[in-house]
């Protein structure tokens, strides 16, 4: 609950975010370059830093982002969704609380 009233304070009400399972999300959000979209990823990656207050306790977290461009990397969800997981994998590999934007 905490973490989703994080991301909803760093995107807009016209983004969409989603839990796909677990603990992958997926946010489509309408920006206009990647200097934009590496903000944003940025913004969240600060947001989730702080620790969380789990019964009394702070529990820190960190996430790795993998980020995709409509039309740049692809015009369909699908291939969008994809080349976005493989910079999220590429982000995991370099290490944690990282954003890769795919390229």
């Amino acid at each position: 609950k905490q973490l989703a009233i994080r991301m909803k304070d760093v995107f807009r009400v016209t983004d969409t975010v989603a839990r796909v399972g677990g603990d992958e999300f997926v946010i489509v959000c309408n920006v206009s370059d990647s200097e934009l979209a590496y903000r944003k990823g940025n913004q969240l990656l600060n947001s989730i830093r702080i620790p969380f207050i789990k019964d009394d306790k702070n529990v820190s977290i960190d996430a790795s982002i993998g980020v995709s461009l409509f039309p740049l990397h692809a015009i369909t969800y699908e291939r969008l969704l994809d080349k976005a997981d493989k910079a999220m994998y590429q982000a995991k590999k370099a290490g944690k609380g990282r954003m890769v934007i795919y390229s």
